[in-house]
């Protein structure tokens, strides 16, 4: 187990829903409550990703965009285009005028979205959900005409964007979350461009446990998108990311992950990298960015900080969980490196939903 692996343990995609369809420009939707991490792939044409703050962003065949931001967003053929379909927080689609408008066929059935344009032939999607105009958990995906770029509005073969909205839970995602700029698109790339070949022909038909198959898919797009991201030179990944490539390093930051509460020192550290106390400590820090207890007691506080909102969880037991023979102790530490004592902030999470969902 590494840093990445901690951080994603509370993050999972759930009931993601495709939607392939075949129309004409201009098509559009709009997602009102966004998810907290979301993500967007064009599996085939292209598109625009039009953010309520900042600049529209192109995404092209093959790429795959992390959108991290609470703030509304359109994917759309263009960046003027109006959003036909608003998909709000519980995923409702609903559409924003007359279905018939335009010589369109919109539809808006369960979590399913999608169109016939004129002289288009019929829409065909793959999603399971509950009855028209209902409620769907996990996420949504619209498709529309296919264009040579984005913008272009010529072509005229089908698009299929997917798009997934990530369950967030807890304090341990949050160093990775807070790495993600508001927009992250990777570009196509041999490794990501096979898992998506695998999604596109999962969504060609409805086969039994199709959801988990997407939703499991899903979560290995994640992970692979997120590689990708932060091995590009101008990005920032959380603290110690980097340092995972390094044999020893590395070695001893998957140890520190694997068992955080036990009497780490920096000697017994240095053991774990074959080093003396002083070159490791120098090398630890060089590559992590800071000392190595004080980015194990980080750690340990972002553990407890997520297990002190667990229901029935004491603080005797959480210290002890991460390393802390007692709870004065511990608490003193946790007021120190997070500055709240472990009751207020356990508090805290009562006032609040402790879980971070769609």
């Amino acid at each position: 187990m590494d840093l990445l692996d901690d951080y994603l343990a509370g993050v999972r995609a759930h009931g993601a829903v495709f939607c392939n369809a075949v129309s004409t420009p201009p098509w559009g939707l709009r997602f009102t409550e966004p998810a907290p991490l979301a993500l967007g792939a064009m599996l085939r044409g292209d598109a625009w990703l039009v953010p309520d703050e900042g600049a529209a962003v192109p995404l092209r065949q093959g790429d795959v965009a992390l959108i991290r931001t609470r703030l509304p967003y359109t994917v759309a053929d263009r960046p003027e285009s109006a959003p036909r379909v608003l998909v709000d927080g519980a995923d409702r689609c609903v559409l924003t005028g007359d279905p018939a408008d335009s010589g369109r066929n919109w539809r808006v059935t369960g979590r399913t979205v999608g169109d016939g344009g004129p002289g288009a032939g019929s829409a065909s999607a793959s999603a399971s959900g509950g009855a028209e105009g209902g409620p769907a958990s996990g996420s949504s995906a619209s498709g529309a005409s296919g264009s040579s770029g984005p913008g272009d509005g010529s072509g005229g073969g089908s698009d299929l964007l997917i798009t997934a909205g990530y369950r967030v839970g807890g304090e341990l995602c949050a160093p990775l979350l807070d790495a993600l700029p508001a927009i992250a698109v990777v570009r196509p790339e041999p490794g990501l461009a096979s898992l998506l070949d695998l999604i596109a022909a999962e969504v060609e038909h409805d086969e039994p446990g199709q959801q988990v198959v997407l939703d499991r898919f899903l979560d290995l797009l994640l992970v692979r998108v997120l590689r990708s991201w932060f091995a590009r030179s101008d990005t920032t990944p959380p603290t110690g990311y980097r340092a995972l490539a390094d044999p020893d390093i590395g070695h001893v930051l998957r140890r520190l992950h694997e068992d955080p509460a036990r009497p780490w020192t920096v000697a017994s550290l240095a053991d774990e990298a074959g080093m003396s106390r002083t070159v490791f400590a120098r090398r630890f820090s060089a590559l992590v960015g800071k000392p190595p207890l004080t980015y194990l007691t980080d750690w340990r506080m972002t553990l407890a900080a997520d297990r002190l909102r667990a229901p029935g969880a004491t603080i005797t037991a959480v210290a002890r969980g991460v390393g802390y023979a007692d709870g004065f102790a511990f608490s003193a530490a946790f007021k120190r490196v997070r500055g709240i004592s472990p009751s207020a902030h356990r508090a805290s999470g009562r006032e609040l939903p402790a879980t971070r969902a769609l």
